[in-house]
């Protein structure tokens, strides 16, 4: 999602990319069959009026579902929405690049991943670098949320925190149509082909590892030639306790990431 009359630029390229996350790559298996993402296009939405914080986002999408702006698909059980805002515009918090937030808006739960792209995160002059890796650690961990984890699954080393040893390691590359030959990183001179994502941590479902170090388990991978189909969810790994629901899908940039129900407790 894309406010009006800011840094919409990059819209068209976050579509190709956000259709080959969830549509040629396989992320959906890091969720192991409890959700299924699937990208549903782009919006640009007014703005807030004045700065907001982003805790705050009730009223705004109140009434940008009011207004029609934002329309969640009847079809899926909720709406995860990625909004990539300037700092002009909604403020995170120190100097924090991405955040999420689990909102009720009316009849509608909604999982918010906003993506602060600018002041750029990481010195490479490049704002999709930026959009890329942080909107997918803030769609992660969001829709961990929603599913009732913690949602830490995009920190530590696996986000280049400084305190992490290897901390560089953890940005990798996704390559599909749109996409460029090759990215910097931004992390001691580190390039990718293709664009810049990270590795995942599972153990960053559990709220006691959110300050560590943990290990980066999972690499969102393109979907070769053979395999087209990589991207679907695999069959769920074991029952969750307390869910009455599973399964995301959604539509990032714009309508957001929604769930369908895949499995009732």
């Amino acid at each position: 999602m894309w406010l009006d009359g800011t840094t919409d630029e990059d819209r068209a390229e976050l579509d190709a990319f956000y259709t080959c996350l969830l549509h040629g790559s396989s992320l959906n298996h890091y969720f192991g069959g409890e959700a299924e993402l699937h990208y549903r296009g782009s919006a640009v939405v007014p703005p807030p009026v004045g700065v907001m914080r982003y805790h705050e986002s009730e009223d705004w999408l109140g009434g940008l579902l009011e207004s029609g702006a934002l329309r969640p698909d009847p079809e899926d059980d909720h709406t995860v929405l990625v909004v990539n805002a300037s700092a002009v515009n909604i403020r995170l918090g120190g100097e924090a690049c991405g955040r999420s937030d689990v909102v009720t808006v009316g009849d509608h739960t909604l999982g918010v991943a906003f993506v602060r792209n600018y002041p750029l995160c990481w010195p490479t002059h490049d704002r999709v670098r930026t959009e890329t890796q942080v909107g997918m650690h803030e769609l992660v961990e969001v829709t961990d949320r929603l599913l009732g984890y913690a949602g830490c699954a995009g920190d530590g080393v696996c986000e280049g925190k400084s305190i992490c040893r290897d901390r560089c390691d953890g940005f990798v590359g996704l390559t599909c149509d749109g996409a460029p030959e090759k990215s910097w990183t931004g992390c001691s001179g580190g390039r990718v082909d293709g664009w810049v994502i990270q590795r995942l941590a599972s153990d960053g479902r559990e709220q006691k590892n959110c300050e560590t170090c943990m290990p980066c388990d999972f690499t969102p991978e393109a979907c070769p030639p053979d395999q087209p189909d990589c991207s679907a969810a695999p069959p769920r790994a074991a029952k969750m306790s307390g869910l009455g629901w599973v399964g995301l899908v959604g539509a990032l940039a714009g309508l957001g990431l929604t769930a369908r129900r895949l499995w009732t407790a």
